[in-house]
């Protein structure tokens, strides 16, 4: 067993989904990182990240005010930011790269924020979980925490589109690897034992957001992205971000009534796989929340 190093306090900025709509990622995502040794606080006033694509089309100056109003919660309490979620952390080190980088806008901001009480100053990071996780810890440390190996369970990563990029903003020192060829959640994977199964559609959008304009060609993805993995060998996929989840998970009931999909894929996120293997139960980290049951886990991990 590795020995717990304090990794400091980080304020948890878990976004609008997860709290919501998948909590028992939290829940596994509070355990996994305090187990790790990190001190969590919470961002009490925080709001909608708001979403990157979305909000920032309809109206930039309003994204990049809410944004900024979130920072500035963490900047008061000077501490650095880990986000559960794809679309959250693309965000806010969004509106850190143009704030820090257009004083004009800087100022227009912080006329706004005047107006609730905050300023902005651009003094905190922001890293996903996953990243977080990789760059404090890393896999070769990582494998001295483990309890219960994740042996024989044959597992797919989907990073999603959003993990890491714009990269000039997400990761602008490469930390990340390529966009189109991240690695990190498998080598961690890999760490906690677990096979991990390359596939050719690894890097194919889950399709979440087209799908609330149009389910058909997020159905076409989501079954491409099937017939690659289980052809490959993986029992399960695990993901970064709380939309992909969503989409890949919530599709499969489609997918399955109407027989273009005869199988269960379990959909986990990556700290519930990571909580597994630290010795959490399935009943601690809500694995029966699932809507697509991971049944084999739920069962046999004792």
């Amino acid at each position: 067993m590795a020995t717990v190093t304090s990794l400091g306090e980080k304020m948890l900025f878990p976004g609008c989904v997860i709290p919501n709509r998948l909590p028992y990622i939290e829940a596994a995502s509070r355990k996994v990182l305090e187990r790790l040794g990190y001190k969590l606080l919470d961002m009490n006033g925080a709001t909608c990240c708001p979403d990157p694509v979305g909000m920032q089309a309809l109206d930039q100056k309003t994204w990049l005010a809410m944004g900024a109003r979130n920072l500035s919660i963490a900047e008061a309490a000077k501490k650095d930011v880990v986000s559960l979620c794809n679309g959250c952390t693309e965000t806010l080190r969004s509106v850190n790269h143009f704030l820090n980088h257009d004083l004009h806008l800087y100022k227009e901001v912080n006329g706004i924020l005047k107006g609730v009480g905050k300023e902005y100053r651009g003094t905190v990071d922001v890293q996903h979980v996953v990243a977080a996780i990789y760059q404090d810890v890393g896999p070769e440390k990582l494998r001295g925490f483990v309890q219960k190996p994740l042996t024989r369970i044959k597992i797919a990563t989907h990073h999603g589109c959003h993990f890491n990029r714009p990269t000039h903003v997400i990761d602008p020192e490469g930390k990340l690897g390529p966009w189109d060829n991240s690695t990190l959640m498998d080598e961690m994977l890999e760490a906690l034992s677990a096979t991990v199964v390359d596939y050719d559609e690894k890097y194919l959008c889950c399709g979440y957001a087209i799908s609330l304009a149009d389910a058909t060609p997020a159905e076409k993805l989501d079954m491409q992205k099937f017939k690659s993995l289980i052809t490959a060998g993986a029992d399960y996929l695990c993901v970064a971000c709380p939309s992909c989840y969503l989409q890949l998970e919530g599709v499969q009931r489609t997918l399955k009534k109407e027989g273009r999909l005869d199988r269960d894929i379990p959909v986990l996120y990556f700290t519930e796989f990571l909580a597994l293997a630290l010795g959490f139960t399935p009943e601690e980290i809500g694995l029966s929340f699932h809507a697509v049951k991971p049944k084999e886990l739920i069962d046999n991990w004792k």
